[in-house]
This record gives structure tokens, sequence and C-alpha cells, in this order.
């Protein structure tokens, strides 16, 4: 849904989506380099929803954590067309966890 100043900037282009794979760590930008792991546990997310929660890059570069955080660096600014992403009403729990090596891509 397009929305000034708010959610995904809208001109990024392709994202790709993803869900955790083992252990991976990211740059959160001012949060610095962190865990998944490290950052669900800090936001109580339970350990067997983990895996279902969608992860957007842009690039290799993560850009949002579906529900939980988005990279400032990938903000719609005000005045700039964003995009809200957001997934239907029965997120979190009946999402089906992504296999490796399988993405689904979003482009705008």
């Amino acid at each position: 849904m397009p929305a000034q100043g708010m959610g995904l900037r809208a001109n990024l282009g392709r994202v790709l989506v993803r869900f955790r794979y083992g252990s991976s760590c990211y740059d959160l930008g001012k949060r610095g380099k962190q865990s998944l792991k490290n950052l669900f546990q800090e936001w109580g997310v339970p350990p067997w929803v983990r895996d279902r929660i969608p992860l957007l890059f842009i690039g290799d570069k993560l850009a949002m954590i579906m529900g939980y955080y988005l990279h400032e660096e990938y903000t719609a600014k005000p005045g700039e067309m964003g995009v809200i992403v957001s997934l239907r009403d029965s997120y979190p729990y009946p999402l089906v966890s992504g296999e490796s090596g399988k993405n689904l891509v979003v482009t705008n």
C-alpha cells in the first residue's frame, strides 16, 4: 500500500523475501551488527515462530524484519513515497517457514 513519508522506500526496486535459516548476523545500522536470535529474544518472539517471520532484503542487505524492524537506510523520509508492507491478520502463527534456497521476489 503506497504511503508518503512512511514504510519502506518505494524507489528501491527489487526486494527479496527470505526466512531465517541457521544463525545469521546482520548490520542493523545504528543498532550495529546483531544476530537474529538475540533480536528475537530481546523482542520476546517465541522460538517456534522465529523461522516463520519474513526478512526483506535489498541486494544482500537486510532492510526489514516483518513486524519488528525497518532499517533506517530503507525507511521513507518525509515527502518521499513509501510502501507499507503487511501480512494478513492471521500472522504470525499460520505462516509456513521458508526452505533454504527458496525465495519470494517482490518488485514495485
